[in-house]
């Protein structure tokens, strides 16, 4: 057996800007979603100027907040100076989708004991999902935990049988999180 180590990835904040006109108002208010597909879920936060800034209700947004529509999947800012996104820099806003890495991508089939521990130092919950997909990266094996803010350490120590072309994963909501990895790969 062989002794691995990982660490999670931190996903790049996902830059909102790529071309012009890529921000809509909404009717006659100062609010503007964004209209390109690429958000699939609620961001874990939205920055504005690098700056973090407070969610708030879409259709009553104050300045500098950000709103989900969950309906649709769009993300909603308002800005200070209640302009159009498309005039600011190209990285002005931008989001956290939380973090995601995968552990190991397996040629043949083997044997992992693999152990994590998990701290979450933040005041917001996290959702940290562990799963093994297959090559088609349908899921096989899912294991959810939901670790309160402030809640530490968990810690999870198992054994997972993988094949040829399955895949273990960790995700979270909560990019934040500290997520040490380490296993025996037989």
């Amino acid at each position: 057996m062989a002794l691995q180590s990982w660490s999670l990835k931190e996903l790049d904040l996902l830059s909102l800007r790529y071309a012009p006109s890529q921000w809509t108002r909404e009717g006659t208010t100062n609010e503007y979603w964004w209209s390109a597909s690429i958000l699939s879920k609620k961001p874990w936060e939205v920055l504005l100027g690098g700056t973090v800034v407070d969610e708030g209700a879409v259709g009553s947004l104050t300045a500098r907040t950000w709103g989900w529509d969950s309906g649709n999947n769009r993300l909603y800012v308002r800005l200070s100076d209640n302009t159009n996104p498309d005039t600011k820099d190209e990285h002005f806003v931008s989001a956290n989708t939380g973090l995601a890495t995968t552990l190991l991508d397996s040629g043949t089939s083997t044997v992992i004991l693999l152990s994590l521990l998990i701290s979450n130092p933040t005041n917001k919950s996290a959702q940290i999902i562990v799963k093994t997909t297959d090559f088609d990266d349908e899921d096989k094996f899912v294991f959810i935990l939901d670790l309160n803010a402030g809640d530490s350490p968990f810690a999870l120590d198992t054994k997972l049988v993988v094949h040829g072309g399955d895949k273990v994963k960790i995700l979270s909501d909560n990019y934040k999180i500290n997520v040490y990895a380490s296993g025996d790969i037989s």
